[in-house]
C-alpha cells in the first residue's frame, strides 16, 4: 500500500454491505482515465494493508465501480464482487478504493503523456510479486499478472480480453445526483487572463458546490440544448487565496476549450455558467 500513497493515490470510496454491496464515493466519482485499487484495510499499519486488484478505466470512476457493485457475468466484475462481499459481509473486514488521477498533465512535444495507462502494468507486476513475497492474498488481476493461476479452461488470451472489455463498458449508472433547489448561475468574464489562458475560477460564494483539492468536476457544453462535449477537470483549491476552486483545462482539452471560447465569444464578453449538481457545471451557447 505504501507505493500507492507515494504515487499519489487517494481514498475515493468505501464499501458497505446492507442487503446488497454498495460502493460509497467520497471523491473522484467524475474522474476519467484513472487507475484505481481495491484495498483490504487490515490493522492500523498501512504496510499490512492488502492490495487486491488494480484497474484502469477511461470511463468515469463512478461508471466503473457500478460494474463491480452489480457484479454481473462470469468475468472480473463478478470475481471482484464476490471477493469483496466475502470480506465485507462474511468476515466483517473493511475494503476501500483508492484512485490515481493525473494531476501532472504532462506534455512531451505537445503530446499528452498518459500516466495512468503507463503505470497500470508496472503496478500490477509490482503487487503480484509483493503479495506473494509477503504472504498477502494473490492479486486477482489477469492481464499483466505473471503470477495469475486459474483452473478454468478458457485460454488466457480470452480471459484477458474479457477483463479489458469489462474495464471499458458503459454501465447503467444509477442517477443519485440531487439537483439544487434553485438554479445557480453566474457570469464568467473573459478578461485578458481568461481569454488567453485555459483557466476557469469559481466565485467564492459557490465554493461549497465543489469537492476538495484534487477532486474532479465536469464541465458540460450544450449547443442549442444539445450536449456536445463533457470535460472532467481536476479541482485546484490551492491556487486562490480563499481556496475557492480553480480549474485548468490541460492538453487537448485545453486546446478545445480555447478554440471553443474564441469561436463563440469575444474578448471582454461573459459566459453564463450554471452549477447543476455538486461538481457539475453546464454551459449553454
Amino acid at each position: 500500500m505504501d507505493q500507492l500513497y507515494k504515487l499519489g493515490f487517494t481514498e475515493s470510496a468505501n464499501i458497505t454491505y446492507n442487503t446488497n454491496l454498495n460502493i460509497n464515493f467520497s471523491r473522484n466519482e467524475n474522474a476519467t482515465n484513472i487507475l484505481y485499487a481495491f484495498v483490504l484495510i487490515d490493522g492500523e499499519d498501512i504496510a499490512s494493508w492488502k492490495v487486491l486488484y488494480i484497474g484502469h478505466t477511461r470511463k468515469s470512476f463512478k461508471n466503473r465501480m457500478y460494474g463491480y457493485q452489480r457484479g454481473n457475468g462470469n468475468g472480473v466484475n463478478n470475481r471482484l464482487h464476490e471477493l469483496i462481499k466475502d470480506y465485507v459481509k462474511n468476515q466483517q473486514k473493511e475494503v476501500k478504493v483508492y484512485c490515481f488521477t493525473d494531476v501532472l498533465n504532462l506534455l512531451i512535444k505537445d503530446i499528452e503523456l498518459d500516466l495512468a495507462a503507463g503505470l497500470e502494468y508496472s503496478l500490477i507486476n509490482y503487487y503480484a510479486e509483493y503479495n506473494e513475497q509477503y504472504g498477502h492474498p494473490p492479486l486477482i488481476n489477469i492481464a499483466g499478472n505473471k503470477n495469475f493461476k486459474s483452473s478454468r479452461t478458457e485460454k488466457l488470451e480470452e480471459l484477458i480480453k474479457a477483463e479489458k472489455v469489462a474495464e471499458e463498458e458503459d454501465y447503467q449508472v444509477q442517477n443519485d445526483l440531487i439537483l439544487y433547489d434553485k438554479a445557480i448561475e453566474f457570469p464568467h468574464l473573459l478578461g485578458d487572463f481568461y481569454w488567453n489562458n485555459p483557466f476557469f475560477n469559481i466565485p467564492s460564494k459557490y465554493a461549497d458546490c465543489f469537492g476538495g483539492h484534487g477532486d474532479t468536476a465536469v464541465f458540460h457544453f450544450y449547443k442549442k440544448n444539445v450536449l456536445i462535449k463533457s470535460i472532467p477537470v481536476i479541482i485546484n483549491r490551492n491556487a486562490v487565496a480563499n481556496h475557492s476552486p480553480r480549474f485548468y483545462f490541460s492538453g487537448m482539452s485545453g486546446e478545445w476549450f480555447q478554440g471553443w471560447k474564441h469561436q463563440n465569444f469575444s474578448k471582454g464578453s461573459t459566459i453564463s455558467v450554471n452549477i447543476t449538481t455538486k461538481n457539475n457545471l453546464a454551459i449553454y451557447f
